[in-house]
């Protein structure tokens, strides 16, 4: 083999690392910048989506005063419980594009009625939100 072929693929091979680096470099910012918008969902916008959640669970009722009793956050939704004259609705807000765009807010209240006859649902393990109810305690034994 040559000088000039070795010389060619030393520079082929220089090229090739200085690639994979630079996709290295890249993936990385990504996932900072995933991670610093995911931290700003959950934390940096919080009263402007709890005023968005009381409109929506005051939505149809005057005078309303809304009073979150639950808060749920993720880097992907926050989720209310909110107490309003109506009775506690559950509001879920998210974004449309999970990092990007404004928040939305959904009343799901409305959309999980009752069972007929306001009874236990069939599922009695989980709430009509899909989150597990909360069992109660038995009494210590001394």
């Amino acid at each position: 083999m040559s000088e000039e072929q070795k010389q060619g693929q030393r520079d082929g091979a220089s090229a090739g690392a200085t690639v994979w680096a630079l996709v290295k470099v890249v993936f990385t910012l990504l996932v900072v910048a995933a991670s610093i918008s995911g931290v700003y969902n959950v934390f940096g916008v919080r009263e402007q989506v709890l005023a968005l959640a009381s409109d929506k669970a005051c939505e149809g009722q005057t005078p309303c005063k809304a009073t979150m009793t639950l808060f749920e956050a993720s880097p992907f939704s926050h989720h209310y419980q909110m107490a309003t004259p109506k009775g506690t609705m559950s509001i879920t807000c998210k974004r449309p594009y999970i990092f990007a765009g404004d928040f939305a807010c959904t009343n799901d209240s409305a959309a999980s009625a009752e069972p007929p006859g306001g009874g236990v649902p069939a599922s009695s393990g989980s709430s009509k939100a899909g989150r597990p109810t909360a069992l109660p305690m038995p009494k210590a034994s001394h």
